[in-house]
């Protein structure tokens, strides 16, 4: 039925799985391979699903190219002590457009919502979170979104959908089904008065990374309440994520 939007995990990443210890998280889970297609969704917990789209991603193209690599770091550690049915449905390829990748990550996210299985991104870029969110119409609730980003990414009424004006498009476009908006470690400098002004008058949730940084137990309510949560790399502090083009000298460190 997904056949058409899912492509497996590559073989390298299988063999890396393999060499791991039995115990390791990526020998617990179900994974979509070449040989053995897409396991069974119905019945799982989460699911993990790959976005190789990056055409929106400002200033971070290849976002999705090397999904391989973070999948052999994740699947060689240990779970912890709990009990969760886990599948790894692959990834989603870019589409033509950038519009069909959305739709394909809207209709897999809506399905899965469905079932009751959480799902997992990863890959893309935060114009990401638009077809995510726009998952939850066909369940007819309202979302509480949570975005750890050193930015809001509002962007102004004229501007397209991107990485940094995804937030604007959910806000302004019908229907509207977005509860609450909760920023964790924005930084003043990277947002304007005019953004910060806004999310002040629609009585969001904003945390500064200095408050975070001092007392992160002030986000577990709005994490606790979330829908959805969204982690964006340029939240972490430069010299602990070297590898992102958008990381700044400031930001959240590892003991967060």
């Amino acid at each position: 039925m997904w056949a058409h939007y899912l492509k497996p995990v590559n073989q390298s990443t299988l063999a890396h799985i393999v060499l791991n210890s039995n115990l390791s998280l990526g020998q617990q889970i179900k994974i979509h391979t070449q040989e053995n297609g897409i396991p069974k969704i119905v019945g799982n917990e989460l699911a993990i699903i790959g976005i190789k789209e990056d055409r929106n991603s400002i200033n971070n193209l290849g976002t999705g190219s090397d999904l391989s690599q973070i999948r052999k770091e994740l699947y060689q550690l240990f779970p912890g002590n709990w009990l969760k049915k886990i599948v790894d449905l692959g990834n989603i390829e870019k589409g033509n457009e950038v519009s069909d990748t959305y739709f394909a990550l809207k209709e897999m996210a809506s399905f899965l919502l469905k079932k009751n299985v959480i799902l997992i991104l990863i890959g893309g870029g935060n114009d990401i979170l638009y077809a995510n969110y726009r998952a939850y119409d066909t369940l007819e609730q309202v979302v509480n979104l949570v975005s750890v980003d050193a930015k809001f990414d509002i962007g102004t009424l004229n501007e397209p959908l991107s990485s940094e004006t995804y937030l604007h498009k959910i806000i302004m476009e019908k229907p509207n089904i977005l509860f609450n908006f909760s920023n964790i470690a924005y930084q003043t400098y990277f947002n304007s008065k005019q953004e910060l002004d806004l999310v002040n008058s629609l009585f969001f949730d904003a945390y500064r990374l200095g408050e975070v940084s001092q007392n992160i137990a002030i986000t577990e309510p709005v994490l606790r309440d979330a829908d959805i949560v969204s982690i964006d790399i340029s939240a972490i502090k430069y010299t602990e994520a070297k590898a992102n083009k958008n990381a700044s000298p400031n930001g959240l460190t590892q003991s967060k």
